[in-house]
């Protein structure tokens, strides 16, 4: 059995028992975990926002529900520092500078 804590990734791997399941390959941040290592187990998960949907879904996990724990995602932007903020991060320091002499 998985043990998960807040902040780790899960991907549904099969067919789920619910009227409306979660599709297989969908993954999610989970967000807590009730009554951890009792057989009323849930899972909250954020779950990433499925292709041509306004809305991400809300379904818990449970135990026996076909998914894995998956590396977490990897952010492929990087931050950038516009001008503008580096003038004002400038300016602030050189204000600094300005206040110990």
């Amino acid at each position: 059995m998985v043990v998960l804590q807040r902040g780790d990734r899960v991907r549904i791997t099969g067919t789920m028992e619910d009227p409306e399941p979660l599709p297989i390959g969908l993954e999610g941040t989970v967000t807590t975990v009730l009554n951890q290592g009792t057989m009323h187990e849930q899972i909250c998960v954020d779950w990433d926002l499925v292709e041509g949907e306004t809305r991400p879904r809300s379904l818990m996990l449970l135990p026996r529900d076909p998914f894995e724990k998956v590396e977490p995602k990897r952010s492929t932007r990087r931050r950038t520092t516009s001008g503008r903020d580096r003038a004002r991060s400038r300016a602030q320091s050189e204000a600094i500078d300005n206040r110990r002499e």
